[in-house]
């Protein structure tokens, strides 16, 4: 008798008899279950059954075999225990088909099947399960589904609708996999890992409330729809290279290690309230439309430096980029990468910014201190001073358009710092830059230029005291008495005459005839004008609007 050559999951002929449509037709090529053409339901169902059971003169040790078989519709896997390894390799379903509250103790390949629409809701897959190349059609229901090990559903296509609701998957891999229609993972859990490798979203995707942990890649994604990560919980996650051509929705997302954007390509996009713990990285991407990043933190783990790294950045439209209240929470100081990104019109409001020796200071001038940018775990080249001079003067700008002084001050410090410190500026200009520093914090402190004044004023006293300047009563002194012999008694009168000298006294109460104390006279006279002028800018440049 003739039997089926279609090989199994072994490797060997199928062995059942060649099907007959009716009794007087000549048998088909194929057996009832690889017959591609009407059949009857009851005897498909009883092999089905007969096969889950291990009782089917077909049946294998160890192995419910299902590899190419063709199932009209209407065939029931609900309920049913897989209690050997299920093989549903190459299989076609032309019509619904349900393994709702399914249990598969075994693994389960459904690799390259086809189905028309199918419900695996509430099934439980204690083994592996595969699902790679597979097509699904009209609509897929994997709600509340647990799969315990390695869920495998690289390079699959969802044609239509497809629901991972409240699903709790492991190592899931959807590496190379096309959505069709809605993709919804609302609830659903995945541990150890999850890749979304080259996915391409056509339509809307929905990962509301989900929990990834592990390490998420959604690196080369595309989205054509609108995204939603609001609620999220990730772990390590890597976007970078992906494309959102519609709205992106990372609202109130925890993104629990680092998060990875670099070279994503945005339209609108809302991060507020997100929880990026050990920072994140928007490295060269763009974002063409709005972005916000409103009540954001950066930073929250205490065991890393959080740092938001927007090095290489576009905002096409900066009116629309808002940065407000960002670390206002428990989160440090915000550290960022603004070296290469055009920041003088987007909104800074209400930031609270790291701070170093009492100003606000970017994270490239912390790189250029350390002498190398981390990035990823790997070392990578500092930025250029002069990088760093530019992204400050663009923040000055931004600033002072909103009359944040103080902020544009530090950051005008901060200017100046960088080019104090460029070595490719001359000698000379460097250290002028290094004393303008000295007195007056490059004319941005009326505080240190006073202090550094008054000390000025008394250490001229105290060169004044000394024996060797000969400091004398004046001729017309009505106090003309012998100078004491002690610095500490002379002190009084070296610093009348200092303050004398200060304020330009024509009449003064001391002399110093001797030349080195006119020299020094002549010092002071130089010296505290100067002083007096870098308060007087300091006062201007704190007190002018």
């Amino acid at each position: 008798m003739e039997t089926c050559t279609v090989l199994m999951a072994d490797n060997e002929p199928c062995g059942r008899p060649l099907y007959k449509p009716t009794p007087v037709a000549a048998p088909v090529s194929a057996c009832i279950m690889h017959f591609d053409g009407p059949k009857p339901l009851d005897l498909v169902q009883g092999e089905v059954n007969a096969l889950i059971a291990g009782t089917s003169q077909r049946s294998k040790l160890g192995i419910s075999d299902f590899s190419g078989f063709l199932f009209p519709g209407g065939v029931v896997f609900s309920e049913a225990v897989f209690s050997r390894y299920a093989c549903f390799i190459g299989a076609k379903f032309s019509g619904p088909v349900d393994f709702s509250q399914a249990k598969f103790t075994k693994d389960a390949n459904f690799a390259q099947a086809r189905f028309l629409q199918t419900a695996f809701c509430n099934a439980v897959f204690a083994g592996a399960c595969t699902f790679a190349a597979v097509r699904f059609g009209h609509r897929v229901d994997f709600g509340k589904v647990t799969m315990k090990k390695k869920a495998d559903f690289r390079d699959s296509r969802f044609e239509g609708e497809v629901s991972f609701g409240d699903a709790t998957l492991h190592s899931a891999v959807f590496s190379e996999s096309e959505f069709l229609g809605r993709a919804w993972f609302g609830g659903a859990s995945i541990l150890e890992g999850a890749d979304f490798q080259t996915v391409h979203f056509h339509s809307d995707a929905d990962f509301f409330d989900a929990k990834l942990f592990g390490r998420c890649r959604f690196t080369y994604g595309r989205y054509e729809g609108d995204s939603s990560f609001s609620g999220t919980l990730l772990g390590d996650s890597d976007f970078s290279c992906s494309e959102f051509r519609a709205f992106a929705n990372f609202y109130k997302t925890v993104f629990t290690g680092q998060a990875s954007f670099n070279l994503t390509k945005f339209q609108d996009v809302r991060f507020d309230s997100a929880r990026f713990d050990e920072g994140a990285e928007f490295e060269s991407a763009t974002f063409t439309g709005s972005a916000e990043f409103q009540n954001a933190s950066f930073g929250f783990s205490s065991a890393h430096a959080g740092i938001a790294d927007f090095t290489n950045a576009r905002f096409e439209s900066p009116n629309k980029v808002w940065l407000t209240q960002v670390n206002r929470g428990p989160a440090p100081g915000l550290r960022v990468r603004f070296v290469n990104c055009d920041v003088e019109r987007i909104h800074l409001e209400d930031v609270r910014w790291h701070r170093r020796a009492g100003r606000m200071v970017l994270q490239d001038e912390l790189d250029i201190d350390l002498g190398y940018k981390e990035r990823l775990g790997q070392r990578c080249e500092s930025p250029g001073h002069e990088l760093v001079a530019i992204a400050y003067r663009q923040l000055i700008d931004n600033f002072d358009k909103v009359r944040s002084l103080d902020l544009a001050e530090d950051c005008y410090c901060g200017a100046m710092d960088m080019t104090r410190r460029n070595l490719g500026v001359p000698l000379v200009s460097r250290c002028v830059l290094a004393v303008y520093k000295v007195l007056s914090s490059y004319g941005s402190s009326y505080a240190r230029a006073l202090l550094v004044l008054v000390l000025f004023v008394l250490a001229f006293a105290s060169v004044f005291s000394a024996a060797w300047t000969g400091l004398r009563p004046a001729r017309d002194n009505p106090a003309n008495v012998r100078m004491a012999d002690s610095f500490l008694r002379r002190y009084p009168a070296g610093l009348i005459h200092a303050l004398e000298v200060a304020t330009f006294q024509r009449d003064t109460m001391y002399g110093l005839p001797a030349r080195p104390g006119r020299l020094a006279t002549i010092a002071e006279q130089v010296v505290i004008p100067i002083q007096a002028g870098l308060l007087a800018l300091a006062l201007r440049r704190r007190f002018r609007r």
